[in-house]
């Protein structure tokens, strides 16, 4: 018999034991189950929602002094330094655009350096060590 094993006295008496399948039947159990109590979880979710008190304003700026972790610091620093308008655009939104942008690039670094050891992957190591550089170099500004 698979499944679960029974207690030791009864595998010695040889006795017929009452059992219940796992598939289907435990397992349509399990799910009726499962999806009351979910059904009961969402009914109290959308009938008695939490209270947020004020609703929170997301275009409001940030309280003065606030500061990302460190490993955010040299984004952080990089959006400060940006000006307010670039010609007719927001300077946050090209300095986002731009950040993006290079995460774009260090996505498909693979598909562009298929060939390390020629003239471009070393262009390619040289521009990386100058990521990093401007990283550190950015958040030890902000730390300061």
């Amino acid at each position: 018999m698979h499944g679960m094993s029974l207690p030791l006295g009864v595998e010695n008496k040889k006795e017929k034991v009452k059992s219940l399948p796992f598939w289907p039947n435990f397992v349509y159990r399990e799910m009726i189950v499962w999806l009351v109590l979910v059904g009961i979880l969402i009914t109290v979710a959308v009938f008695l929602p939490p209270s947020l008190d004020k609703v929170a304003d997301l275009m409001a700026p940030a309280p003065e002094g606030i500061k990302p972790e460190w490993y955010f610091l040299f984004l952080f620093q990089t959006l400060k330094i940006f000006p307010a308008k670039i010609l007719f655009i927001d300077g946050d939104t090209v300095a986002v655009l731009l950040i993006a942008l290079a995460f774009i690039l260090f996505f498909f670094l693979p598909f562009i350096d298929n060939r390390p050891v020629d003239k471009k992957g070393k262009i390619i190591t040289v521009i990386a060590y100058g990521v990093i550089a401007y990283a550190v170099a950015m958040t030890v500004w902000s730390l300061l």
